[in-house]
C-alpha cells in the first residue's frame, strides 16, 4: 500500500473524506497505469455527487486492486501512527492533524491517555483558553504539533501509571502528583454569606500546598515529568 492509498483510507476511517478526494485518487491511480473498470468510473464521476454515491465505486476499485481497508480496524495508537506518517509526508496539515488525533482519542472512549493531550490541544485552539492548553504554546500550530509528536514518542517509550494525565505539576516545588482540594475556612464562608459571593475551594499541591500548579496538558510540565520518569527508569 502506497502513501496515497494509506492517506485516503485513513481519512475514510475517520469520516473525513470528500467526493473530490476519491476522484483525485482514482485519476492518480490511472495515471500510474492501474486500470480497472471501477477505477475508470470513479475517475469520471462528478465531485458534486454525494459521498454516499461515490464510495461504492471506491470500494469496488479497492477490491479490484486488492487493497484492504486496514485503517478502519486499527487500534487508536496504530491509527495515530498512520496520521503521523501522513503528516510527515505533507498529506495532512498541522491543524487537521490535531483534529484527527483528537478524534481518535474520542473514538477510544477517552481511554487512551497517550492521546489525551491532542484533545486538549484541539480545545485550546478552538477556545483559546489556558484551561485546556497554555496559550503561549499555541502561537504556532505547527510548532505545537511537532512538540506533541516528540512528547508522544517519549511517552510511548515509558511505562506510565494509569491516570497519569490527571496528575498536576507544581511550579513551586516541582512535585508531580494528585492535586489536593483545599476547602475555604469558616471565616471565608461567613464573609461570603454576608457579601453574597461564593466561597470557592482551591486546588493545591499535595506536597507544599501551593496553588501555583498546572495540569500535564501543559507540554512543558509533561516534558519535565517524562524526563523524570526516564531518569528513574535508567
Amino acid at each position: 500500500m502506497d502513501e496515497g492509498d494509506e492517506s485516503l483510507l485513513l481519512r475514510r476511517a475517520l469520516g473525513r473524506t470528500r467526493p473530490e478526494d476519491y476522484v483525485s485518487w482514482a485519476v492518480d491511480r490511472l495515471c500510474r497505469d492501474d486500470d480497472t473498470p471501477s477505477l475508470r468510473i470513479l475517475a469520471g464521476l462528478s465531485t458534486r455527487l454525494d459521498r454516499a454515491e461515490i464510495e461504492p465505486y471506491f470500494l469496488l476499485a479497492c477490491h479490484e486492486l486488492g487493497l484492504a481497508d486496514t485503517a478502519a480496524s486499527s487500534s487508536p495508537l496504530e491509527t495515530a501512527q498512520m496520521i503521523r506518517r501522513a503528516y510527515d509526508r505533507g498529506h495532512v496539515p498541522p491543524a487537521e492533524a490535531v483534529e484527527m488525533m483528537a478524534q481518535v482519542y474520542e473514538s477510544s472512549g477517552h481511554q487512551q491517555e497517550l492521546l489525551a493531550p491532542w484533545y486538549s490541544l484541539r480545545e485550546g485552539l478552538a477556545w483559546r483558553e489556558p484551561y485546556y492548553y497554555p496559550l503561549s504554546a499555541l502561537a504556532s500550530v505547527e510548532q505545537a504539533v511537532a512538540r506533541e509528536w516528540s512528547l508522544l514518542d517519549r511517552a510511548l517509550a515509558l511505562k506510565l501509571p494509569p491516570g497519569w494525565m490527571r496528575l498536576t505539576y507544581c511550579v513551586q516545588c516541582e512535585h508531580v502528583g494528585h492535586p489536593r482540594s483545599k476547602e475555604p475556612s469558616w471565616v471565608v464562608v461567613f464573609w461570603s454569606a454576608l457579601t453574597g459571593r461564593p466561597a470557592v475551594s482551591a486546588t493545591t499541591c499535595e506536597r507544599c500546598g501551593s496553588t501555583n500548579i498546572t495540569s500535564l496538558n501543559d507540554p512543558e510540565a509533561r516534558s519535565l515529568y517524562l524526563a523524570r520518569l526516564h531518569g528513574q527508569a535508567n
